[in-house]
């Protein structure tokens, strides 16, 4: 059940909980924030890790898993 306020469209078979429980709603945004300042090398090795990361065939497979 998708608790969300939107059908997400990978997985737009799975119904919405508002659509059987009018008051079920409950939006997730995820996103990565840093100090204004942050050295452009840190910066640099935050950017790489995580590009690598979404990149990596098998976690990306497994986060995009049906349950």
């Amino acid at each position: 059940m998708n608790v969300g306020s939107k059908v997400v469209e990978e997985y737009k078979d799975i119904p919405l909980a508002k659509d059987k429980w009018s008051d079920v709603s409950f939006d997730v945004y995820t996103g990565l924030i840093a100090l204004k300042d942050l050295p452009e090398d840190v910066l640099t090795i935050l950017h790489d890790a995580f590009k690598k990361t979404m990149e990596e065939v098998q976690l990306v497979n497994e986060c995009h898993h049906d349950f």
